[in-house]
């Protein structure tokens, strides 16, 4: 498992299904936070192009975007409260 790196979210209040996503392009990680479980897991779906983390901005239900064009496509790694707080990260 690679180390999951530290990634600013967007939070998104007008999404009912994603609490904030994140993009780095040096990994190409693309980072969500589900509303239902976003205190306890991240998730980072792994060699995302910047074209899908751009066309993810711009879409006007982020939740349907992310299930019709991330997550099935790409792996992922979870990062759960414990991993989170490992690194420093406040569980929110």
């Amino acid at each position: 498992m690679k180390a999951l790196s530290n990634i600013a979210l967007t939070l998104t209040p007008e999404s009912t299904q994603v609490h904030g996503y994140g993009y780095d392009p040096a990994s190409r990680t693309l980072a969500v936070e589900y509303k239902t479980n976003f205190s306890d897991c991240t998730y980072h779906y792994l060699e995302v192009p910047r074209e899908t983390a751009d066309a993810l901005a711009a879409a006007s239900s982020k939740g349907s975007y992310i299930y019709k064009h991330v997550r099935h496509k790409f792996e992922f790694e979870r990062c759960g409260k414990e991993q989170k707080e490992a690194r420093g990260l406040a569980a929110e």
